[in-house]
């Protein structure tokens, strides 16, 4: 596993429990990289994509929501699963030089791996929409 992607699923994991139980970023994330004995290039990439990711979840929550079907409101995605597209959502945003493929794939990798199985086409739709609309032109994923 690359640095970035180990930085990814450690950053969903701390996101995850930022979103189950009340704490601060910063003590989240510290827990994880110790929990798994995480190198210091992994936890400061994972550090930036949780500081993001939560310091701007309001505005991720609404780019979502606008790409659910209408039936889905935002409150009935599974917590792991919103904390895996927001995670991507913001890195799609806030980090031009990693390419969409890529960051949609890794979040997919991510839903296989804490997810149920038809979570995986799910995500993979909303995340296609929320790239074209943020990256435009930008190579969505194709289905898996």
């Amino acid at each position: 596993m690359s640095s970035r992607s180990a930085g990814r699923w450690l950053a969903v994991q701390a996101l995850y429990q930022l979103d189950v139980v009340p704490t601060e970023p910063a003590q989240a994330l510290a827990f994880v990289v110790e929990l798994h004995a995480a190198p210091p290039e992994v936890a400061e990439f994972a550090k930036g994509l949780v500081d993001d990711t939560w310091t701007r979840r309001d505005e991720l929550d609404r780019l979502i929501a606008e790409h659910l079907p209408e039936a889905w409101p935002l409150s009935r995605i599974g917590k792991i699963e919103k904390a895996i597209m927001r995670m991507a959502a913001s890195e799609l945003i806030r980090s031009a030089e990693v390419p969409t493929p890529v960051v949609l794939d890794e979040a997919l990798e991510l839903v296989r791996d804490y997810a149920e199985d038809k979570a995986v086409g799910f995500v993979n739709a909303v995340l296609d929409k929320v790239a074209r609309r943020v990256r435009p032109g930008g190579v969505p994923l194709a289905a898996p």
